[in-house]
């Protein structure tokens, strides 16, 4: 595999030269890259890119769409507070998600389209420092890490098949209640983290 790190510089133009080299693997952390700078379309076989810590505000759905093979993306420490309808529907791949430490309020399936209800779909996505309010709980993510957020309550709906396949962290929010049997008694979740919340009954 190829790989480029060019982090802590200022990248002034799009990566559309990346392509030329063939590259796998991007590192472009701390950069300066904002929005208007995020085009990595034409880097087909692309299986890991980090672009953390830089000034991206929003993710739209064509940033990564061409991009299928990408299995771990890293958008940590941006100031995103928007995310786009299916941004992530074409990474049928992805192992890991980052997303800590950005500004995002409400966090949906819709952003994975139809993958969110695929059970092969066993990606890790990590949601930490946000100020999220509102999330879908996905069914098959194999880690969801949700900590120090503004989250409220946690509710499932028991019609729905649920699986977590291995953690679900939940430290540090405004949690008063869990409510959904489905959540507690789930066979599959082996590690549940409640610690500093509200919860006055599960």
């Amino acid at each position: 595999n190829n790989y480029l790190d060019c982090s802590k510089n200022t990248i002034l133009d799009k990566a559309k030269y990346i392509s030329i080299f063939n590259l796998n693997n991007v590192k472009l952390e701390n950069d300066c890259i904002d929005t208007g700078k995020l085009n990595f379309s034409n880097i087909v076989v692309l299986f890991s890119l980090d672009i953390g810590s830089n000034n991206l505000n929003q993710i739209k759905f064509n940033y990564f769409s061409k991009n299928y093979f990408l299995t771990i993306l890293n958008l940590s420490s941006n100031q995103i507070k928007f995310i786009e309808i299916n941004s992530f529907g074409n990474q049928a791949s992805l192992v890991q998600l980052n997303l800590k430490n950005n500004y995002l309020k409400i966090f949906c399936s819709c952003l994975f389209g139809k993958l969110s209800f695929l059970e092969k779909f066993q990606t890790n996505v990590y949601l930490e420092q946000n100020n999220l309010e509102q999330i879908d709980m996905i069914y098959y993510f194999k880690e969801f890490s949700l900590s120090n957020n503004q989250l409220k309550k946690i509710s499932i709906d028991n019609t729905t098949k649920f699986t977590f396949f291995d953690k679900l962290d939940l430290n540090h929010n405004l949690i008063e209640s869990i409510e959904s049997d489905q959540l507690i008694s789930s066979t599959q979740l082996r590690y549940l983290y409640l610690r500093n919340n509200s919860i006055k009954y599960i």
